[in-house]
């Protein structure tokens, strides 16, 4: 769409002007919700995984490896580091922002479905005008209270207008992006940690009993 001076358009050309503008926020908006519902997703697989591994490390720290205060150390902080991070993650509320983002997203394109019915009427601009002024100050309140989208959303949306996918692998370092792989990457070295205190204990035993 070509875009004339402002001075130079008239109420329906700022009308048609507009629904592209709406439109293409609340495109933004559908691609904010689904990363959130993403994330949120994601976040419910590792936090099983977590459990998991905090149960694990709790039982091999009493029944196996009782005597290692290693194990007991691992044991105790990655139990006291899964909480912290579960707390953490529930001040995101990656699914309540997400269904706001949706909610959001439908107000949008109810608004777009009033500026493309005021376009079909055939009335005087002046009365044109102040249909336009009540549905942007609609427009307004409807994003009054709700975050933003992210720069990552719209270029999505950007590359998607341009048949092109948003860099297949590639990973856009938000700060929600690095609290995620930041923590698998926690959790790997913990389990690094785990796997290296079992080996050298089971090296000591077989050392024991060998009598070396």
């Amino acid at each position: 769409m070509k875009k004339k001076n402002y001075k130079k358009r008239s109420i329906r050309d700022e009308i048609f002007y507009k629904i592209h503008t709406i439109d293409a926020t609340r495109k933004n908006r559908i691609l904010a919700s689904e990363r959130l519902y993403e994330f949120s997703k994601k976040w419910e697989v590792v936090f099983f995984c977590m459990n998991i591994l905090a149960i694990l490390f709790l039982i091999s720290s009493i029944l196996i490896l009782s005597n290692s205060r290693t194990m007991i150390f691992i044991s105790g902080f990655f139990s006291m580091y899964t909480i912290i991070t579960q707390y953490y993650y529930n001040n995101l509320n990656y699914r309540e922002r997400g269904l706001k983002f949706h909610y959001l997203e439908l107000d949008l394109e109810e608004q777009i479905l009033q500026l493309k019915q005021l376009l079909r009427q055939k009335i005087q601009n002046k009365e044109l005008e102040k249909e336009y002024k009540h549905i942007m100050n609609n427009y307004l309140y409807s994003l009054k209270g709700y975050e933003n989208h992210e720069a990552i959303d719209n270029e999505k949306r950007e590359n998607s207008k341009k048949n092109k996918k948003y860099g297949k692998g590639k990973i856009a370092w938000t700060s929600d992006n690095i609290f995620y792989y930041g923590n698998i990457i926690v959790i790997i070295v913990f389990i690094l940690m785990y796997l290296c205190n079992i080996i050298m204990n089971s090296w000591e035993d077989i050392i024991k009993l060998l009598g070396v």
